[in-house]
């Protein structure tokens, strides 16, 4: 996760924006843009095909980044351009939040089994 959150960085320092619709938050679903963006593979988000993170291919599965158990990846943005994100009742102090579902495959926001991104110090995460 900590490699797809550079490589998100990566993007939007070289494009201005993240590789998606701005205005959309939840990102849900679009890990398959993300990925291929990421990859230099699609070029509408990605026009000069640069590569901003090297994918191992047991983190896709069905064109989508999974974690450990295969379960896909869980991302939320920054919308409104404060630096941080709400998700549910808690405020990431972050750009992007970009958790897994765990072992139990359940997506709980970040909470329970689920392994975010955020609940690691080192993984602090300048604009």
């Amino acid at each position: 996760m900590k490699q797809v959150l550079n490589g998100l960085n990566a993007y939007r320092a070289e494009y201005g924006d993240w590789p998606f619709e701005s205005f959309r938050v939840d990102a849900s679903g679009s890990d398959i843009a993300i990925q291929k963006t990421l990859r230099g593979i699609d070029t509408n988000t990605n026009p000069k095909k640069l590569v901003f993170v090297q994918m191992p291919e047991k983190w896709i599965v069905k064109d989508r980044l999974v974690d450990g158990w295969g379960n896909p990846l869980n991302f939320w943005f920054d919308g409104n351009g404060d630096g941080q994100v709400t998700l549910g009742n808690d405020t990431i102090a972050a750009p992007v939040a970009i958790w897994s579902s765990g072992p139990n495959g359940r997506n709980e926001e970040g909470k329970g089994d689920d392994v975010a991104l955020w609940k690691d110090p080192s993984s602090a995460n300048p604009r």
